[in-house]
């Protein structure tokens, strides 16, 4: 019996199938087995062209922006005036994002503005990027089921012109890889995120700055089910740690003294801040220019604080306080002292 089938209309292949020679048989096999591998590969390949992902040891992974990659690189937040020009795309909209559910003119109006920038790289920042990142090792590899799933299962919208949430979170992944090597936090990552947006926390924090030495946990509501889910002190400052890496992508890639209204980079000033006056910034995560002196902290949070600037900030905060309440998730907290 033949040990595969042959196809219609393949006399040759069958009375070769059909043989005695159980060597020409296995060579055979091993060729199909062969060129059906290659057909797979030249699938992937054709997927990862479309979706800006590439192949890397069997596992299909986000392809980092030159944003991403100088991030990785250097470990900073930079400012790219100089290597780079911005243009907004006029057929971007909110509706592909994960904002699409977000409701008035003016705050649509603010998001669109900020997520439909697309940048446009000179040849020799492209290079000088490309050779630093090529320097880094490379990060541990995400478990392909988890890849697989989240490529083909999950519907990430796009969270900026150019880039998907995949994107976003294969980023911190490396970055954290690089400059952070701590794996954990992922139950209270929502909640603190949303507590830092619209709940209020980093004020009491910097209130309370004189005792901060005997923080001993902080309790707060999971996002998924309104549990309640306490973090010691320790895995709190490394919880905040994690922060400043996500709100890292989300900076603006030039021109930063005439966008620190942004809600975004508002948030990463001022947790960069705090943590840096309370001695806890523990994640590699400096500030830089690409084409100048590094930009002052102090001088940013100064343009922050403009008229615009705290508008935008109630504005982003009664954001987060709408889509907490909609899912029935509280933002209370308490912060317990020894």
């Amino acid at each position: 019996m033949p040990l595969i089938s042959s196809p219609a209309g393949s006399p040759a292949l069958s009375k070769l199938l059909s043989s005695s020679n159980l060597g020409v048989k296995a060579s055979l096999v091993v060729l199909i087995y062969l060129g059906y591998r290659r057909w797979v590969a030249l699938k992937l390949a054709k997927l990862a062209a479309a979706r800006k992902i590439h192949i890397k040891r069997d596992i299909m992974v986000p392809v980092l922006d030159t944003k991403r990659k100088a991030a990785i690189a250097r470990g900073q937040a930079i400012d790219h005036t100089g290597c780079v020009i911005e243009e907004e795309d006029p057929t971007f909209t909110l509706d592909g994002t994960i904002f699409f559910s977000v409701e008035g003119t003016v705050p649509r109006a603010i998001l669109r503005k900020q997520l439909s920038r697309v940048p446009h790289w000179s040849d020799a920042a492209l290079q000088l990027v490309q050779q630093a990142y090529s320097a880094i090792p490379d990060a541990p590899p995400v478990d392909k089921a988890l890849t697989d799933f989240m490529l083909n299962e999950c519907n990430f919208k796009l969270e900026h012109a150019d880039g998907s949430f995949m994107d976003h979170v294969s980023f911190c992944h490396d970055y954290c890889a690089t400059h952070y090597k701590e794996m954990r936090h992922i139950e209270a990552f929502p909640s603190m995120l949303r507590l830092l947006i619209g709940g209020g926390l980093l004020q009491e924090l910097r209130a309370s700055r004189g005792q901060l030495e005997r923080l001993d946990k902080i309790t707060m509501r999971r996002v998924i089910d309104n549990k309640e889910i306490e973090i010691d002190a320790e895995t709190f400052w490394t919880q905040l740690n994690y922060h400043i890496v996500h709100f890292l992508d989300f900076l603006p890639v030039a021109d930063w003294p005439s966008r620190t209204s942004e809600p975004a980079f508002q948030l990463f000033l001022d947790l960069r801040s705090f943590l840096t006056s309370a001695g806890q910034l523990r994640a590699t995560v400096e500030l830089g220019s690409a084409c100048g002196d590094a930009p002052s902290q102090e001088a940013l949070l100064g343009a922050a604080r403009s008229p615009i600037g705290r508008i935008k900030k109630a504005l982003s905060a009664k954001m987060g306080r709408k889509y907490s309440a909609k899912i029935g998730h509280s933002l209370e907290y308490s912060l317990h002292w020894r």
